[in-house]
C-alpha cells in the first residue's frame, strides 16, 4: 500500500531513522550468522522487489499517452534559477521522477552492500531493507501507474504545486510589493473599479492547498468584479513583511487602492 498522507509519511521516515540509529549503536547482536543470513535474504529481497517497480513503472509510463503540460518555476521545483520557468509534460515529468527514484534506489542497494563487505556486518543490509521499503511505499508512481490512483494524486510530487496552470488563467501571481501596487492601482482607474483579493500562501501549507480550488472557482466566476492575486511566501519574503503576514493562508481586500478587509485561514 503506498503512502500518500505526508504527515505519515513523514512519521514513518522518522520512525525508520530512530530504527536505523537503534541498530547501529546495538550492531553487535546482529553479528549472529543467522541474522546475517536473514538480513541477506531480506535485503536482496527488497533490491529484487524495488528494481522490478522501477522497471515496471517506467514501462507503464511509456505506454501512457497524458501530453498535458505542467508550467514550473524556481529553484523549488528543480531549476537553477530562481526566476526560470519551464513547461514539461506529464509522461516527461514521471519518466524524469522515475529515473531520479531509480538512481536513489541503486546508491541505497550499493551503499548497503558496500557497509557489508567492509565490515562484515549486517546492520548496512537492515538500514538499507528500510530505505528501500520506505522509498516504494511512499512513491506515488507506484500509486499513479501501478495501483491506478491517478486521480488522487497531484503532480508535481511533494510540497511544490504547479506555478500556473489552465485553471488559473483569472489569477495574477506577484512576488514584490512593486507589482502589487501596479495591480492595484490599475484596477483603481478603471471605469468597473474592481476588488483586489490578496492571497497569501505557501507550496508547503496545506490548507492553502485545501481553499485553492475555492479562490480559482471565485477568481473565475466574479471575474467582473473581482481581480485575485496569488503571492507565494517563499518567493516574496519581503512583501509579506510589509503587511505584516505571519499566517497562511492570509488574505487582504482592496477597494480603491486601500484594505478594507484582512483574514486569516482556510475556513
Amino acid at each position: 500500500m503506498v503512502i500518500e498522507n505526508e504527515t505519515v509519511r513523514r512519521l514513518l521516515l522518522n520512525i525508520g531513522v530512530g530504527m536505523s540509529f537503534a541498530l547501529i549503536t546495538n550492531r553487535s547482536k546482529f553479528n549472529d550468522v543467522k541474522i546475517q543470513r536473514w538480513s541477506l535474504q531480506a535485503y536482496l529481497i527488497s533490491s529484487l522487489i524495488s528494481l522490478f517497480f522501477r522497471v515496471l513503472i517506467m514501462i507503464k509510463i511509456k505506454r501512457t499517452n497524458d501530453l498535458s503540460k505542467l508550467t514550473l518555476k524556481g529553484k523549488k521545483h528543480g531549476l537553477k534559477e530562481q526566476n526560470q520557468v519551464m513547461e514539461i509534460t506529464i509522461k516527461q515529468y514521471d519518466l524524469d521522477q522515475n529515473l531520479l527514484q531509480l538512481k536513489y534506489t541503486i546508491c541505497v542497494i550499493l551503499l548497503g552492500y558496500g557497509i557489508y563487505q567492509v565490515f562484515n556486518e549486517s546492520v548496512g543490509l537492515l538500514i538499507s531493507t528500510l530505505l528501500l521499503i520506505y522509498l516504494s511505499a511512499s512513491d506515488p508512481l507506484l500509486s499513479i501507474h501501478v495501483l491506478n490512483k491517478s486521480g488522487t494524486i497531484q503532480r508535481p510530487f511533494g510540497a511544490a504545486d504547479p506555478y500556473s496552470t489552465e485553471s488559473q488563467e483569472w489569477i495574477s501571481s506577484v512576488e514584490s510589493k512593486e507589482e502589487l501596487d501596479a495591480i492595484v492601482k490599475s484596477e483603481t482607474k478603471k471605469s468597473n473599479k474592481k476588488l483586489v483579493l490578496v492571497d497569501f500562501y505557501a507550496t508547503w501549507c496545506a490548507p492553502c492547498r485545501v481553499i485553492a480550488p475555492v479562490i480559482e472557482k471565485y477568481a473565475q466566476v466574479y471575474q467582473r468584479e473581482l481581480s485575485v492575486v496569488k503571492c507565494d511566501v517563499d518567493d516574496a519574503d519581503e512583501l509579506a513583511k510589509v503587511y505584516n503576514i505571519s499566517s497562511l493562508p492570509s488574505f487582504l481586500m482592496f477597494r480603491n487602492g486601500n484594505i478594507v478587509k484582512e483574514w486569516s485561514g482556510a475556513d
